[in-house]
């Protein structure tokens, strides 16, 4: 038996929750997304900045981790700054977004 199982029924209610809230109100749910991905974008933008500076000595090629961390917090702060643009454009960022993190780290360019 594993420990902490009721995470995973707690975790399954948020999201049953977040799902009718979202059939609810969808523009409302849309408008929370956008926000929260710009707030998240923002946030892994700062964790890869220090990670970099910070591991700077042991990671081979730092450089483009801090560039990309940079890229993720100035893109961040536009969405955050300008909301209609992410609303309009958020499945195009979010997807460009994507494919760049797995380029970047998973294709090992890092």
């Amino acid at each position: 038996m594993s420990k902490n199982w009721w995470w995973f029924i707690v975790k399954g209610l948020l999201f049953l929750i977040a799902g009718i809230a979202f059939f609810s109100r969808p523009v409302e749910g849309y408008v929370g997304l956008s926000i929260l991905f710009a707030v998240v974008m923002v946030g892994c933008g700062i964790s890869q900045v220090f990670f970099s500076i910070a591991n700077s000595d042991v990671l081979k090629g730092w450089g483009w981790t801090l560039v990309s961390g940079i890229f993720d917090l100035g893109i961040g702060i536009y969405l955050l700054v300008f909301p209609l643009i992410t609303l309009a454009t958020l499945p195009f960022i979010l997807g460009f977004w994507l494919v760049i993190r797995r380029i970047l780290f998973n294709g090992r360019i890092v």
